[in-house]
């Protein structure tokens, strides 16, 4: 029941990872086991579902001919398929007569879509996705992450993905690895990630003196003073746009989001800033901060 996202730069491992767990490589050393089973094995891989980086397609056969192999391959019979098929279909948004079209013709988000239903034929223990929406336009992204959460709402299927899309990591994920050299550098939640490696949320305060004219020196001069009157002084300005002032700060147990919401909405008037807003960092601060420390840049 859970989604594991392993994330890396280019080069840290994850595509191998991958192989050897799903029996396409063999470990130079230590042992694999999925399901009580020794990987490479042939029950091994009646567990897994696997959908590589690169879309392994027939480009004559259609994306409902695919579907029929992989069902076959999995000793389904031919009812089931023909159920599974037509299920597996409308889940990743093949609809239509894209479905019947030879592979060569789909638009490659089509392609990682039905890569992405071979994967999930005959319903696997644990799914291996590498990079499953690579290629996707935003609109089409969204289905195959609520497909995802679907896949794991039963408590027997695990999802281990890998991604370079981080807000996809964060919707999806509960937990998520770093690589780096092949190596694991931390595994954690989302926010345990946060707090490690980028424990900072942004505030943004939009100043009232902003829409008379020349308000320009009053707007940074109380931009400066709500950073120096914050609590603990946290707030640290970034910069300035028009009415909008963004703060830096960092979070913890001893400055938790809560006190700081709690003193802007007390202060609004006293700073005249109607509105504001507190956000978290975005999970692609961290994995640049945990890139920077390992050293590692892009491959």
């Amino acid at each position: 029941g859970e989604v594991v996202g392993f994330l890396g730069t280019n080069g840290a491992g994850k595509t191998t990872l991958f192989k050897l767990l799903c029996g396409l490589d063999t470990p130079s050393s230590g042992a694999i086991s999925i399901c009580g089973n020794n990987g490479g094995t042939s029950k091994v891989r009646m567990h897994v579902g696997y959908c590589s980086q690169r879309d392994a397609l027939w480009d004559s056969l259609s994306a409902r001919e695919h579907l029929v192999i992989y069902g076959r391959l999995r000793d389904l019979n031919d009812g089931q398929v023909m159920m599974v098929i037509d299920r597996l279909i409308a889940h990743v948004g093949l609809t239509g007569k894209v479905a019947d079209r030879p592979s060569a013709e789909l638009s490659g988000g089509n392609r990682r879509k039905l890569s992405m239903a071979i994967a999930l034929v005959g319903s696997p223990s644990v799914i291996l996705l590498d990079e499953p929406t690579a290629g996707m336009d935003p609109t089409s992204q969204r289905p195959i992450w609520e497909l995802i959460g679907k896949i794991t709402a039963t408590k027997d299927r695990a999802v281990i993905l890998t991604s370079h899309n981080m807000n996809e990591a964060e919707t999806v994920c509960s937990r998520v690895v770093f690589l780096s050299r092949g190596k694991v550098q931390c595994v954690g939640t989302t926010n345990d990630i946060y707090a490690w490696y980028s424990p900072q949320c942004h505030v943004w305060v939009i100043c009232r003196f902003a829409i008379n004219s020349g308000g320009g020196e009053e707007v940074r001069e109380l931009a400066s003073k709500v950073a120096y009157e914050s609590p603990n002084s946290c707030l640290r300005l970034v910069e300035i746009h028009n009415s909008i002032a963004r703060y830096k700060t960092a979070v913890d147990a001893m400055l938790p989001i809560s006190i700081l919401w709690t003193w802007l909405s007390a202060n609004k008037e006293r700073y005249h800033c109607p509105q504001y807003a507190v956000t978290r960092s975005s999970l692609s601060h961290a994995f640049n901060a945990m890139a920077g420390q390992c050293s590692c840049g892009p491959a």
